[in-house]
């Protein structure tokens, strides 16, 4: 296969993974979700919240005895329930710190994380560069067996793949990890308090920061 053949070849694949690019962005990001106000928790009497704050106030103090973990006993007395956050797995970092923050901030609510799903479209995608991926490695590892139980000639494009086999698998692997986190990157830190949709990233374009946490959950 002459030069000029090859460079066709690379234009053209270049070229479609731009397409494929832009394509997933444009139709392939999901559609926003409408906000709902977080479920409202029942109100106490002033002496009920009196006692609750002198009871958590004592046993902060007995624990460390700092005005930090006083604090954040009176946030935790505010809320209670389950926090969700369903992300993309580009975004762990940040999924960390929240994690991190709410274990400390308020210990009484239980966080609980996921991977956001991927729409129909881009699952059936990445289920596809799968089967390729292995396809393809196990063309390029043990393609002559393959052909050989099959009876079959070799096809001329596995005759190159043969000719060029450590360049066919760069490309087979450094193709399908960067088709892969194009496919399956969603975007998505979308935060839910007991089944409420109280932030998206979809919506704002952000995602939520400690004090935006803060003001919504003691709101």
């Amino acid at each position: 296969m002459s030069k000029s053949i090859v460079d066709s070849i690379v234009l053209k694949v270049f070229i479609g993974l731009l397409i494929l690019d832009a394509v997933t962005v444009v139709y392939l990001t999901p559609k926003t979700q409408t906000l709902t106000a977080p479920n409202e928790q029942p109100k106490t009497t002033a002496n009920e919240q009196g006692q609750e704050t002198k009871t958590q106030a004592e046993t902060n103090f007995d624990e460390s005895g700092t005005d930090d973990d006083s604090f954040r006993g009176s946030k935790s007395d505010q809320v209670t329930g389950t926090l969700v956050i369903q992300h993309c797995s580009s975004h762990q970092a940040a999924l960390d710190n929240i994690k991190t923050y709410i274990q400390g901030a308020y210990p009484d609510i239980v966080f609980e994380s996921s991977i956001y799903p991927l729409p129909p479209v881009q699952a059936i995608l990445s289920k596809f560069l799968q089967y390729v991926h292995w396809i393809m490695l196990a063309l390029n590892l043990f393609g002559d067996k393959i052909f050989g139980y099959l009876q079959m000639p070799y096809p001329s494009w596995y005759l190159f793949m043969k000719e060029k086999k450590m360049m066919v698998l760069l490309v087979v692997l450094g193709g399908s990890m960067l088709l892969g986190n194009i496919v399956n990157k969603t975007d998505a830190f979308e935060v839910y308090l007991n089944g409420d949709l109280i932030y998206s990233k979809f919506q704002t374009g952000n995602i939520i920061t400690t004090d935006q946490l803060d003001t919504i959950l003691t709101r």
